[in-house]
């Protein structure tokens, strides 16, 4: 994790002088005989100059621009699967259980009055076992999150867990320190009541590169986080307090690995056939 990539720049700049200089001398004499006075011509010397200007060609210097992040040797966009992808998951159930549920991932999405990209597992719809969390991506290494949806057999249709605003997490400073959300969250059920947002801590940090056992299989240098919960919303007294700590395996090209409470209706999630 500690990979560190430095960015080259190339700049190039190219200076010409050029100056040229002639001089040309001729002498003629001429003999009389010995009755007459001994005349001489001289010829006077001429001295020509050819300058030529100096010419200077400069070429600007140009900045490539990544989408890696700055401590890491990884690609942004090739973290993502591509629009339209899908895999299966095998999701434990809170209460015991399993199931093994398709997943789709698609990038620009209307919903609730805005566009994000979605990845759904399972069907959210009532009595279907399914989860689809919302999110937006601005720039490299940084999401804004809307929230989920979610549904199950025991529900009445489907629940919302979001932000009153959307919170934005900055990948940038990872593995320092933590990025961080602190929201207004609102948990709705439906029913037609209105919803008080209530605090809400989400902080990730990461813990390193491991292998990683899973349904699909051994994901070798998968990147492990901690999702950590804290806030009136997850019971905390203090904000800077964290009741819960959520595991979450990622790996470029299969995104979400393993992860630990992705929802209320799932204990957890983990890869059983590769997103492709």
């Amino acid at each position: 994790m500690r990979c560190r990539r430095a960015l080259g720049f190339l700049a190039a700049a190219l200076v010409l002088l050029a100056a040229a200089c002639g001089d040309d001398a001729a002498t003629s004499t001429t003999a009389a005989s010995t009755t007459a006075a001994a005349t001489t011509q001289a010829t006077a010397t001429t001295a020509v100059t050819t300058t030529t200007e100096a010419t200077t060609t400069t070429t600007e210097a140009t900045t490539t621009t990544t989408d890696e992040h700055p401590a890491w040797a990884v690609s942004w966009a090739a973290l993502w699967p591509e629009d339209g992808a899908t895999a299966t998951y095998r999701v434990n159930l809170w209460g015991g259980g399993s199931l093994d549920l398709p997943a789709r991932i698609e990038y620009g999405v209307e919903w609730q009055d805005g566009t994000w990209d979605r990845i759904t597992i399972g069907t959210v719809a009532p009595g279907e076992w399914g989860v689809a969390l919302y999110f937006a991506r601005p720039e490299p290494w940084v999401l804004t999150i809307w929230g989920l949806e979610a549904s199950a057999p025991g529900f009445q249709g489907s629940i919302l867990e979001y932000s009153e605003e959307p919170g934005v997490l900055d990948l940038r400073g990872l593995p320092d320190g933590m990025a961080r959300i602190d929201a207004g969250v609102i948990f709705d059920a439906g029913g037609g009541e209105a919803q008080q947002p209530m605090t809400g801590t989400y902080a990730l940090s990461v813990v390193g590169l491991e292998t990683v056992e899973v349904a699909a299989g051994t994901m070798e240098d998968a990147v492990h986080l901690n999702l950590n919960l804290g806030g009136e919303f997850f019971g905390a007294a203090s904000p800077d307090e964290f009741t819960e700590v959520a595991d979450i395996w990622i790996l470029p090209g299969q995104l979400i690995v393993k992860w630990g409470r992705p929802a209320p209706n799932f204990e957890s999630i983990e890869l059983l056939s590769l997103w492709a």
